[in-house]
């Protein structure tokens, strides 16, 4: 609806003098830039309508394969974001790391997590935003979780802020970032899974990449390599945890 009348300003602000072609450009580039929010919170409150427990379509999900594409297509979007996977031993099969989930909203996870990473955590003293994905397995009596560890190299979380704030609707974790809605989708999801969703920072003993795992391979389009353990990058702040049952829930409950 905006887009014609701004081509029009643009097409009008060609007569004008140097100076106010500027001032003309820098002003439609802030409305560019507002409405681009906008289409953002459009989207995610569709994505929030349409993730309920009736539309859910669990199917075996290969979680390397999953994270690899969504990866490559925020490839534009996040500039210098360097995504490393790693399995536990034992846990990959033939058809990969695999999850029973819905693909289609589970990416959606995925998408948001990263974003949030992106406009929240990176920082300033770092060139790139590493992120590690770790899965593994985790037994309690009468259930076995699928554990998926997602953690980062930023900024840690404001004091103060819980994840009850990142998962609350409208929330927002700052003033000039973020709409509060990307949290309470990702918590809306996983719960329609069945599982958990947890976050906070990282103790200092915990911020140097376990060594547990048997595989660590970034996801990009042309690089698989291994994660060099000694650098810096490794000294993770931030960590997202997700569970799901590996089980079927109506089994226990």
């Amino acid at each position: 609806l905006v887009e014609e009348p701004m081509e029009a300003i643009r097409l009008l602000a060609a007569d004008l003098d140097a100076q106010k072609q500027a001032r003309v450009s820098t002003e439609l580039g802030r409305i560019d830039a507002g409405l681009d929010r906008m289409r953002g919170l459009f989207k995610l409150i569709n994505d929030v309508i349409r993730s309920d427990k009736d539309s859910l379509r669990p199917v075996p999900v290969d979680l390397r394969r999953l994270f690899r594409t969504e990866v490559r297509g925020l490839g534009e979007q996040i500039k210098d974001l360097r995504v490393y996977f790693q399995c536990e031993a034992g846990l990959e099969s033939a058809d990969g790391v695999v999850a029973r989930v819905d693909q289609e909203q589970f990416a959606l996870v995925i998408q948001n997590l990263l974003t949030n990473m992106a406009k929240h955590a990176r920082d300033p003293k770092r060139d790139d935003l590493t992120v590690l994905v770790h899965v593994g397995t985790r037994t309690e009596p009468g259930r076995t979780w699928l554990v998926i560890m997602i953690e980062n190299n930023g900024k840690p979380f404001a004091e103060g802020f819980s994840h009850q704030d990142l998962v609350t609707f409208g929330k927002r974790l700052d003033s000039t970032n973020g709409n509060g809605i990307g949290g309470y989708l990702m918590d809306r999801i996983i719960a329609n899974h069945h599982g958990r969703f947890s976050s906070g920072n990282l103790e200092l003993d915990e911020r140097t990449a376990r060594s547990s795992f048997a595989k660590d391979q970034r996801l990009d389009e042309n690089h698989w390599e291994p994660l060099d353990w000694e650098t810096g990058s490794t000294h993770m702040t931030v960590r997202f945890t997700i569970e799901l049952p590996i089980d079927h829930p109506e089994d226990h409950d």
